[in-house]
């Protein structure tokens, strides 16, 4: 008898498993690979009885997400594969903080079921007082370091009504809504976001920062750029007080680290983030990191960081399509109180595509322009500007401008650079000259090596790793650094 009953188990099993893989198949086919892999990986079938399907879901957000974004591939899978009469409930999973599993039904009418309040209910310490929420001691003043001033740094302007929904940003909208409301309860810790520079990232970030302190007063958060963090830890390497320094980012409640890429190749200061980043993610605060690649593509960070970067969601941000382009100019135009025709609009729209930046710079010169000549645009004065603004922005930086700057620089002629000796001076110009080509030109290394002197791959890769390491701990060579880039990139 249990034998009997032990087969029709996994023969419902199998069946289960065959239905569940042919819905996601159908899904997969049907949804961008990332939205399949965020969205619809992580969910679990349970059971399937009497045309319904029960499956597991690992918080509210995610069913909440799923109805409001995939609700009608969802309807058309379970129509294909259970018939006309198919019925779907979502089991969220029971964790530590939230002690009750909520089994909510997708009804007939399509309304989802109201979720469980208790999840949505802010984190609470077991040391926590009601009364005492808005006395919390600063963190920030560490006995041995000087006094700071609790200060977000979080950016006013940059909040959630500012920021312009599309299909290029939404899922990491969502994410960063369900962040701001639940942080650190979430399974998106760490939040790592993505993209090519102008496409929003510091803007989402500081959105969420903003979102979260609106909803969580008491709250340590602190929005950071990754570059000021190394200018810091430099500082305190040098007074000798680095265990404050880390106890002082380990008191955050939400840290943001804007451009984390910047850690690559400086291992002493990646050692530093790591103790912060586990303190952090076991204490359950959360962390949200932005770069200009993917936690795969980064080069020069330690695999035990990378490994951490991917434990929660890795989101990107993609060119804005031509509707979230136009929803931004009429945004930006209302804010700023001028008018533009819709065929100006238009046509700013199908232009500028490259990122939020550039339309954000074609619409300030457009309305600078209008105020100096005072009077209202026509088409033709829209498409001048656009174009001398289009070309102003596409130049290539080359090699032979960056080796001409950093020699005019150091003092030193075209043929010292390239040559062999190891004169010390001559030696830290080469080297700038190759950092600089590695950071703002489109060479690859063998490339850059070639122009400087047909030197080897090894050779530039040590460059690299040499101005890093300047940049990190020697001011002088770090303000220098500073005044070339500016004559290199302006």
């Amino acid at each position: 008898m249990k034998e009997l009953e032990k087969k029709i188990t996994q023969k419902n099993k199998s069946k289960l498993d065959l239905l569940w893989n042919n819905i996601l198949d159908f899904i997969k086919e049907n949804v961008n690979y990332q939205n399949f892999e965020t969205w619809f990986l992580p969910l679990k079938p349970l059971a399937f009885e009497d045309n319904t399907l029960t499956i597991e879901v690992p918080s509210s957000f995610y069913y909440e997400y799923i109805e409001a974004h995939f609700i009608d591939v969802l309807k058309s899978a379970l129509k294909n594969f259970v018939g006309p009469n198919a019925k779907l409930y979502y089991q969220v999973v029971i964790t530590k903080e939230n002690d009750d599993s909520s089994t909510l039904q997708w009804p007939s009418n399509d309304k989802v079921a109201t979720a469980n309040p208790d999840i949505h209910l802010p984190f609470k310490s077991e040391n926590a007082n009601d009364d005492k929420t808005t006395h919390l001691p600063n963190p920030f003043l560490i006995p041995g370091i000087r006094t700071y001033s609790i200060d977000s740094n979080l950016i006013e302007m940059l909040d959630f009504d500012n920021f312009v929904e599309g299909e290029c940003n939404r899922l990491a909208r969502g994410v960063g809504l369900s962040i701001a409301y639940n942080p650190g309860l979430t399974t998106f810790n760490p939040f790592f976001l993505y993209s090519a520079t102008g496409l929003g990232k510091t803007h989402l970030v500081n959105a969420i920062g903003l979102e979260t302190r609106k909803k969580f007063s008491n709250k340590v958060i602190l929005y950071m750029n990754t570059a000021e963090f190394l200018n810091q830890f430099i500082k305190v390497v040098k007074s000798d007080n680095i265990a404050d320094f880390i106890q002082i980012y380990q008191s955050v409640d939400l840290l943001i680290m804007d451009d984390i890429h910047h850690l690559a190749n400086k291992p002493k200061t990646q050692e530093v983030f790591f103790q912060i980043f586990n303190s952090l993610h076991q204490q359950g605060k959360q962390i949200i990191l932005t770069s200009d690649k993917a936690p795969i593509e980064l080069d020069g960070i330690e695999e035990r960081l990378l490994s951490r970067f991917k434990w929660g969601l890795t989101a990107e941000l993609t060119k804005p399509d031509y509707d979230t382009r136009q929803a931004i100019i009429r945004k930006k135009i209302q804010k700023d109180g001028i008018q533009l025709s819709d065929e100006i609009i238009d046509y700013i729209a199908k232009k500028v595509k490259d990122s939020v930046r550039e339309i954000e710079g074609v619409l300030i010169a457009i309305i600078a322009h209008s105020t100096f000549v005072k009077k209202d645009l026509d088409i033709s004065d829209v498409q001048s500007l656009i174009d001398q603004y289009i070309k102003c922005n596409q130049k290539d930086i080359t090699y032979d401008m960056i080796k001409h700057i950093v020699s005019d620089y150091f003092s030193i002629s075209i043929e010292d650079l390239e040559c062999e000796t190891r004169k010390q001076q001559i030696v830290i110009a080469r080297h700038m000259a190759m950092y600089m080509a590695f950071k703002y030109s489109k060479l690859s290394l063998t490339e850059i090596g070639k122009l400087t002197g047909n030197r080897k791959h090894s050779s530039v890769a040590y460059a690299i790793k040499n101005v890093s390491n300047l940049i990190e701990v020697d001011k002088n060579f770090r303000m220098q650094y500073e005044e070339i880039k500016k004559k290199i990139i302006r």
